[in-house]
C-alpha cells in the first residue's frame, strides 16, 4: 500500500514559526500524520511476503460504479500477481504476474498474452507502484534503467509525499474507534494536484497495514482499494508466481523494454 522519514519530519518541524514561550505550543497538525507514515514504512520494510484477499476495487465518477475483486500476492522483490474479476461480467478480469525480471499481463478482451522483458530482475512491481503514486513520478525510466530501479527509495517516495501535500490525522484511534488510524492528503503542487484531488488512506491501528487507499482524481472519478484481509503468516514461494496455461486462441507477445539511450522525445 511507513513512516516519515527523518529529514520530512525535521522539515515539518523547521517550518513551525518561534513560539513565545508565555504562549503554550500550537501542535502541528502535520507531524501526527507523519508519524503514522513512519510507522507505514517500518511496517512495510519488515513484510516480506503476503496475501491480501478479498480485495475491492471500486471505480466511477457521476456514472455508473464498477466493482472488481480479487487477490495481490507478493514475495520481495520481484514476484507479484494480482487478479482483480470484474462483477458486472466475469470474463472481464486484469490479471498481471511479474516472475522475476518477466512480466506477464493477460488481456482477455484480446486474448492475448503480453510478455514484458524487464531490464532487472532487481525491478520490485509493486514497490515501485506504490512509490510512484507518493512520489508522483515517471514508471517509464524506472522500467528501463536499471540504475533508477536499485537507486529508488519507497522512503524518498514518501518524503516527497509529505512536502507536496497537507497530509493530517482526520481520525485518529479512541474510545469510539479503537482499529483504525484515517489520513487525509490534499495536494499543494501542480504535480500532484494532476493526480488527485484528495487522497485517503486507513491504516489498522494494531498492524499499520493499509486497509483502505481511496482517491478523488481531478476529473471527480472516485477510485477506491479495500484491503480487508492481509496475510503474512501464510508461507508462499516463487513457484506459486508460475503463469497459468493459455485458453484455446489465445495469442502471445513478447516485448522487450529499450534501453535507456534508446528512448526518443
Amino acid at each position: 500500500m511507513l513512516s516519515a522519514t527523518s529529514a520530512a519530519l525535521i522539515f515539518a518541524m523547521t517550518i513551525i514559526p518561534p513560539l513565545n514561550p508565555r504562549q503554550p505550543a500550537k501542535p502541528d497538525p502535520k507531524t501526527p500524520a507523519i508519524a503514522v507514515l513512519d510507522q507505514w514504512e517500518k511496517r512495510v520494510k519488515e513484510t516480506k511476503s503476503f496475501i491480501a484477499r478479498d480485495v475491492v476495487l471500486t471505480d466511477g465518477g457521476n456514472g455508473p460504479h464498477r466493482t472488481w475483486k480479487g487477490e495481490v500476492r507478493y514475495i520481495r522483490p520481484n514476484h507479484v500477481a494480482i487478479r482483480m474479476i470484474d462483477q458486472n461480467d466475469n470474463r472481464n478480469y486484469e490479471l498481471m504476474i511479474q516472475n522475476g525480471n518477466q512480466l506477464y499481463e493477460y488481456r482477455p478482451q484480446t486474448q492475448k498474452l503480453v510478455i514484458h522483458e524487464l531490464q532487472s530482475d532487481k525491478f520490485d512491481l509493486l514497490e515501485v507502484g506504490r512509490g510512484l503514486f507518493l512520489g508522483s513520478r515517471s514508471l517509464w525510466p524506472l522500467l528501463v534503467n536499471k540504475d533508477q530501479v536499485e537507486a529508488q527509495s519507497f522512503h524518498d517516495d514518501l518524503s516527497r509525499l509529505t512536502a507536496g501535500n497537507e497530509i493530517i490525522v482526520t481520525r485518529d484511534i479512541g474510545a469510539d474507534n479503537p482499529h483504525y488510524i484515517y489520513i487525509e492528503v490534499t495536494p499543494k503542487t501542480k504535480e500532484y494536484k494532476r493526480e488527485f484531488s484528495k487522497l485517503q488512506l486507513v491504516f489498522h491501528a494494531s498492524t499499520m497495514h493499509l486497509r483502505r487507499l481511496w482517491i478523488e482524481q481531478p476529473s471527480g472519478t472516485e477510485v477506491t482499494w479495500d484491503f480487508p484481509s492481509i496475510d503474512t503468516v501464510t508461507e508462499i514461494k516463487p513457484a506459486d508466481f508460475a503463469p497459468p496455461p493459455l485458453s484455446k486462441g489465445w495469442q502471445t507477445e513478447t516485448l522487450q523494454l529499450p534501453i535507456l539511450d534508446q528512448i526518443r522525445p
